[in-house]
């Protein structure tokens, strides 16, 4: 998997941008590529161009619109052989509708932050009747907001011990519950375990993956939806994102 990046947005850019991806992974095709963002960058060699104070993203208002970059994802997709399949990053209902309605063609896949505190019953509802596959990014509330994290949430810590679990076994839990995909990050070995529950030089005792099997009651499930909704947060940059007016 991999994405078309912010500052490649213009159709004319896009297929340059793959295939600068390509070469960096030294395969010749993505299994998915996703359009990593809804909003454009100014274009150009700077991955983060910034306004004239500094701190706000440049945005390309000059940009043709996302519906134009999917069509040329899709044309990309349907027309060589460097892609298998085609979705999105980050997009709600109304940007969704843009670009199916603009190609007839459904995004296989939405990567979008997702964890108790950001529960987006309309946006969930509406992937499911498209066949739209979630994929839950930062599912532990790793965020960049300064705002306490969900897995560090008391009670969560609490619903946690009372299951002889870990708050971030609990929390994946949470997600693949939903049939959603979860791709939880993480710096430490023994979370990063397989299933299998084996990692060189380690003891089983010392091995807590984060992909522990297990399911969540119908009754622990809504336990901690309801913790989410009264602390309800978005985490990532949309959270902090203040745009040129």
């Amino acid at each position: 998997m991999s994405k078309l990046w912010n500052n490649s947005h213009r159709p004319e850019l896009c297929e340059a941008d793959l295939d600068t991806t390509l070469s960096q992974l030294r395969t010749p095709y993505i299994d998915i590529w996703l359009i990593h963002w809804p909003v454009p960058f100014k274009p150009g060699q700077d991955l983060e161009p910034l306004e004239s104070d500094g701190k706000r993203r440049a945005i390309d208002h000059d940009a043709p619109g996302i519906a134009a970059t999917w069509k040329e994802v899709v044309r990309l997709w349907k027309e060589t052989s460097k892609i298998k399949a085609v979705g999105v990053s980050n997009f709600n209902v109304e940007q969704l509708e843009k670009i199916i309605d603009a190609t007839g063609v459904v995004p296989v896949m939405n990567q979008i932050e997702c964890h108790p505190n950001l529960i987006q019953p309309e946006l969930f509802e509406y992937c499911k009747k498209k066949g739209i596959v979630i994929t839950a990014y930062s599912p532990l509330g790793n965020n960049i907001t300064g705002k306490t994290r969900v897995i560090d949430t008391p009670e969560i810590v609490d619903i946690a011990k009372r299951l002889g679990k870990e708050p971030a076994q609990v929390l994946i839990a949470w997600v693949t519950k939903q049939g959603f995909c979860v791709i939880p990050k993480s710096v430490t070995p023994k979370r990063i375990a397989v299933r299998a529950g084996r990692i060189p030089h380690s003891s089983d005792a010392d091995t807590q993956s984060n992909f522990d099997d297990f399911e969540l009651s119908d009754e622990d499930f809504e336990e901690i939806s309801e913790v989410g909704r009264r602390n309800t947060a978005r985490a990532n940059i949309a959270a902090i994102y203040q745009p040129a007016m």
